[in-house]
């Protein structure tokens, strides 16, 4: 199954001209003519493709007047060398008014690397209230499957030894606006962690039933690493939840000492019931003896989609959703059709 849902992502061959593409935006946060969003909401803008996010600047208005905010944007590759997700985002220092329009504008800078200019306007209007109060126990963090991608299946555009894990993810926060995110941080082998993915808690992989998200993580196997995450929520005001740790045996054998007890147990009992936790050190599974030769990592699945535990032909039915789902993710993901159509709304 696992190569199938490889063969699913991984599509027809790429060129190599065709995949240092320059950045293009993802997503937008809140979304385009929302309404009653907090007033307290930090606005979270994204890009794909290749660059920097010194290529963009971004700012909110109101009624043509800046509104103050701290910003903080950061860049990471995921699913090879020539995709980067670049973010922005901006905090408010103070509420935001009440029952008004604010534009999120986003402009190009001088050291874009696109043909044309961008200039790009997108506005919600705000609510009364502010974010509600949210826990603070980390996500809930366990592995479904480890996959080497086959040397014959790579692009051009590919690590040319990547790694791909499925994460499952879930967490309690309460999300109604669509603005809250995970966090995943990859452990590096001096001992420091650093940002490896950020993901919408809400959109982490649609149509997944009941809440079960699934993240796809990348490495590069010719790159030092550890095969240790860690990984938080943030709320749409970005406050923090704590952090889920997770290591496995078998993801990369650096020799090196990371200081992180990699010996967990990750076996997967048969009947697929999951001890995920929720604190700091999260368990991937109970024990088992069942045969983890399948993916060639020492990583059982981790099987845990709702409609998996049933009887055989449903769990066929659920998988065959899990790879019509994928099949669309690979490159853009849930990227913005033809985001810079016009200058603005």
């Amino acid at each position: 199954m696992g190569n199938l849902i490889a063969l699913a992502l991984l599509g027809s061959p790429a060129l190599a001209e065709n995949c240092d593409l320059p950045l293009e935006l993802r997503s937008v946060t809140p979304a385009n003519e929302a309404t009653d969003v907090p007033i307290d909401s930090r606005v979270l803008v994204s890009f794909i493709g290749q660059g920097s996010a010194d290529e963009f600047q971004v700012n909110i208005e109101t009624k043509g007047q800046s509104i103050s905010t701290t910003k903080e944007s950061w860049c990471y590759p995921h699913e090879g060398p020539f995709e980067v997700h670049c973010w922005w985002a901006l905090q408010p220092e103070e509420t935001l008014p009440a029952t008004e329009d604010i534009d999120i504008r986003i402009q190009s800078t001088s050291s874009y690397r696109g043909e044309l200019p961008i200039d790009r306007t997108e506005r919600f209007t705000t609510g009364v209230d502010i974010t509600e109060e949210n826990i603070s126990l980390a996500p809930s963090f366990s592995v479904l499957e480890v996959l080497d991608i086959p040397e014959s299946e790579l692009t051009d555009c590919d690590y040319d030894q990547p790694r791909r894990a499925l994460f499952q993810v879930e967490s309690d926060l309460s999300d109604p606006y669509g603005l809250a995110v995970y966090q995943i941080e990859e452990l590096s082998v001096d001992g420091s962690y650093f940002l490896a993915h950020t993901v919408f808690v809400n959109l982490s992989a649609p149509p997944f039933l009941d809440g079960h998200n699934m993240i796809k993580q990348y490495v590069n196997l010719e790159e030092p690493h550890t095969g240790c995450y860690r990984i938080s929520a943030e709320d749409g005001a970005g406050v923090g939840t704590e952090a889920g740790e997770l290591c496995w045996p078998g993801y990369g054998d650096t020799g090196v000492d990371t200081g992180v007890d990699t010996g967990v147990d990750t076996g997967v009992d048969t009947g697929l019931e999951t001890d995920t936790g929720t604190g700091s050190g999260q368990e991937t599974g109970g024990d088992s003896a069942q045969d983890t030769a399948s993916n060639n990592t020492g990583v059982p699945p981790n099987i845990s989609c709702a409609c998996s535990s049933g009887p055989s032909a449903v769990a066929a039915w659920c998988w065959g959703l899990v790879m019509l789902a994928l099949a669309g993710l690979r490159r853009r993901g849930f990227g913005l059709s033809s985001p810079f159509t016009d200058s603005g709304n």
